[in-house]
């Protein structure tokens, strides 16, 4: 059996530890915070993940910023996802709270976002019910006040449902 130095043990676990890094990087981009979590998953030790999720930060595999607006426009455009629901899937992304509350929503854009959502589950409601529909659109993270001025305006007129 070979016996190795504390030196070439530290090489090995290092580079061990970022060819698993890059493999994880290569399913799909994630947060600083969430590949340290991932590796330590992985059985690596916590200061080893934490220094090469700064070293990939510093060569800008990873960037909280742009995965960010990555995740936005995914919540926005593709799951169509209100501003609270929106956050939370940030949160559990490990994005920082600092780039959370920097991120804007709007009322107006929320309200559209709602009503769009509204015109495509409406393709499969054979009954109109306003409080299943409240429920649902509360699961999906929009605000009462949001979902109140829904009800209001569009699901009141003929031409919605």
């Amino acid at each position: 059996m070979l016996r190795m130095n504390l030196k070439q043990r530290n090489n090995v676990t290092q580079a061990g530890i970022k060819s698993c890094a890059l493999k994880l990087l290569t399913y799909r981009a994630r947060s600083e915070s969430e590949m340290v979590n991932r590796l330590c998953l992985k059985g690596f030790d916590r200061v080893e993940a934490q220094k090469t999720a700064e070293y990939l930060k510093e060569i800008g595999l990873i960037n909280d910023k742009e995965l960010a607006g990555s995740l936005l426009r995914y919540c926005t455009e593709q799951r169509i996802m209100g501003t609270a629901s929106c956050r939370a899937y940030m949160r559990k992304r490990g994005v920082p709270e600092e780039l959370i509350r920097d991120i804007e929503f709007s009322d107006e854009g929320e309200f559209e976002k709602a009503k769009k959502l509204i015109e495509r589950k409406k393709r499969f409601l054979k009954d109109y019910d306003s409080n299943k529909l409240y429920r649902f659109l509360q699961r999906r993270g929009f605000s009462s006040e949001v979902i109140q001025k829904l009800m209001r305006t569009e699901l009141n007129s003929e031409n919605m449902l």
